[in-house]
């Protein structure tokens, strides 16, 4: 699979947009000027050393070959879908998922109650940028699998500012088992990236792993949907 952008100093342009990073942060995590990036990004001829290159793939969650030339993992390594389109294939023919970016600065006005349980708001899933992540095994890749971008330090320093962890969609029967880290949306607008750690009297207790945020009783009744954290696709450094 090739990209429709042909430019590489394009590519780049676009990967550094997507990430929501501005070209000094990109430069602090590489370890070069934030000019260097800037040039990366304006000449397509500009050489880039391997290591380079091999550090901007693995911030943008893609790699080395799609930079330099368009070419998304495909043949022996396998297929590159979109989250849509995961169950038209095998399991051990993908190689990567496209996935919506949500932001858990944003509000949950992209839930809606549909009668038989609650769904994702197409029209605004549609309008959300997607990133390539690397399928994992034994991860379950719902058509509502996310990723969220960490937007504060309740959860520091497992789960850090800025960072993107990928969650998969737990369905509402299931909420009354479900135990540790987890994004969890409310009727109130929130989105929470918390440690579920029990359920009593029809109530979430909700935690931090940063010991200065506290503890949150959510009642079951508040909650829209809940995702359940799998891995990380970027954590930035310290």
């Amino acid at each position: 699979m090739t990209s429709s952008i042909k430019n590489r100093a394009l590519r780049l342009a676009e990967l550094r947009r997507k990430s929501g990073f501005t070209l000094r942060e990109i430069a602090q995590q590489v370890g070069i000027s934030h000019g260097r990036i800037d040039a990366y990004e304006s000449d397509a001829e500009v050489q880039i050393k391997k290591q380079v290159l091999e550090k901007l793939a693995h911030i943008y969650q893609t790699s080395v070959e799609y930079i330099e030339y368009g070419i998304h993992p495909a043949g022996k390594e396998g297929l590159s879908v979109d989250i849509a389109e995961v169950g038209r294939y095998e399991e051990k023919q993908i190689a990567r998922i496209r996935v919506p970016v949500m932001p858990l600065s944003a509000t949950a006005s992209f839930i809606e109650n549909h009668g038989d349980g609650f769904h994702l708001v197409e029209a605004a899933v549609a309008g959300l940028e997607k990133e390539w992540v690397e399928k994992v095994s034994g991860v379950r890749y719902h058509p509502y699998t996310m990723l969220f971008r960490i937007s504060n330090n309740s959860m520091h320093p497992n789960y850090k500012h800025t960072g993107k962890v990928l969650c998969s969609w737990v369905d509402n029967g299931n909420w009354l088992y479900v135990r540790g880290v987890h994004v969890i949306s409310t009727r109130t607008g929130m989105l929470l990236l918390k440690r579920i750690k029990s359920l009593q009297d029809g109530k979430l207790l909700l935690s931090s792993d940063n010991p200065e945020y506290g503890d949150l009783w959510l009642p079951l009744e508040d909650v829209l949907a809940i995702w359940k954290a799998e891995y990380k696709t970027y954590e930035p450094a310290e």
